[in-house]
């Protein structure tokens, strides 16, 4: 006896070609690496259009409205360990 769900269950073909690993990654974002002083919204807007990441070195301080600009913008920002 069949029931309903395994009618709607995907057949997957034998024939499917393999992606390679390189081809599923996502390209690997460029990094900005601000060492010192204050990272502004005009640096995360830049790194933004750059498609660029931050990284805060241990003497950079990430300033309020550059924090809500990466929020918007999508920007990543890691600190240095």
């Amino acid at each position: 006896m069949r029931h309903e769900t395994d009618s709607m269950t995907p057949v997957r073909s034998a024939s499917r070609s393999r992606r390679s690993a390189s081809e599923k990654a996502a390209p690997k974002p460029k990094r900005a690496k601000p060492e010192r002083g204050a990272v502004t919204e005009a640096m995360v807007s830049q790194a933004a259009r750059a498609g660029e990441r931050l990284v805060l070195g241990r003497g950079a301080v990430l300033t309020p409205l550059a924090r809500d600009r990466a929020r918007a913008s999508g920007v990543r920002i890691e600190k240095e360990r």
